[in-house]
């Protein structure tokens, strides 16, 4: 296992690993967040932006920080001196979570710190990778247009768009590079594309997406968690709606708007029309549905970003 993480030392942790970027100094009091195994929107969404905020005052008091769960997530936790990482993201919670045994061996009594479900976008900076993530990206992207996706499919069967495929396809049409970036056990089937999982190992896989975003001529999503990391990469995007959820659609404007460079947040609404959600503008008329709307929507990100 080799994480791509600049400055730090790594050690393994059973099938994961523990990245330190500062020393513990001795007597140093310990405030350790976690274990948490979520699901990867309500951890974006709900405690991300709390824990950073939480991190940031913990250091400011003189402890030495921990945060602990999934491995990859490490990029999120800018802040920590240490981030834990135990096991591969599997979806869903975990009914007994590993990790709680590991972090008290390693530190006897440590106080531990609530990072509940709270959104505020007070601290959702854009997130940046290692230099190494950014090389990987670069190497991925290189060769021409290049659009990542994020075909998230669920177990909802009205929030899937099911013509993936032949968007993927159309866009290869219009000489774009199409990435992947969704795990395929969480996609939709889609052929003809680069799958990052397959270029990277899963320890980098959030590092390498994050950097992939930024250098992308566009990220194309369904309506799920994973078009959040886009948005922390600061990237252009066109979201998915197959179902008009107006709160989501209000959340994910609410948090592209705390970010610089934001780009407008388009969505393909359940009318068929590809509209801004910011000022609910027209941009363009989806007559029929399949493949004809696959290709109207590839033809819409040519026109824009391509």
């Amino acid at each position: 296992m080799r994480i791509y993480a600049d400055n730090t030392r790594v050690e393994p942790l059973g099938e994961g690993y523990r990245l330190i970027r500062r020393e513990r100094s001795p007597g140093q009091e310990v405030s350790v967040i976690g274990p948490i195994y979520n699901e990867f929107g309500f951890e974006l969404f709900a405690f991300q932006d709390k824990t950073r905020g939480l991190l940031r005052r913990l250091k400011s008091e003189g402890r030495h920080t921990v945060m602990a769960g999934f491995m990859n997530r490490h990029v999120l936790y800018e802040a920590a001196d240490e981030y834990w990482g135990f096991v591969p993201y599997c979806g869903g919670e975990r009914s007994r979570p590993p990790g709680t045994a590991e972090l008290r061996a390693a530190f006897g009594g440590y106080r531990e710190e609530d990072s509940s479900y709270v959104t505020s976008f007070d601290h959702m900076l854009i997130v940046k990778g290692s230099s190494e993530a950014a090389k990987k990206a670069a190497e991925l992207a290189s060769g021409g247009k290049t659009v990542t996706i994020l075909p998230r499919f669920r177990d909802h069967p009205n929030r899937n768009f099911g013509h993936w495929g032949a968007l993927a396809s159309a866009l290869v049409g219009y000489g774009a590079k199409v990435v992947s970036c969704c795990t395929k056990n969480f996609s939709a089937p889609v052929g003809g594309v680069t799958w990052l999982e397959d270029e990277v190992g899963p320890e980098n896989l959030l590092d390498v997406e994050v950097e992939l975003h930024k250098v992308a001529a566009c990220t194309l999503a369904s309506d799920s968690g994973c078009q959040c990391v886009p948005i922390l990469a600061g990237a252009k995007r066109l979201v998915i709606f197959c179902g008009m959820y107006q709160k989501h659609r209000e959340l994910y404007d609410a948090m592209s708007k705390a970010f610089p460079g934001y780009c407008g947040l388009h969505v393909l609404d359940s009318t068929g029309s590809v509209t801004n959600a910011t000022s609910g503008s027209n941009n363009g008329e989806v007559t029929s549905a399949g493949v004809a709307t696959a290709e109207v929507i590839a033809k819409y990100v040519k026109d824009r970003w391509l």
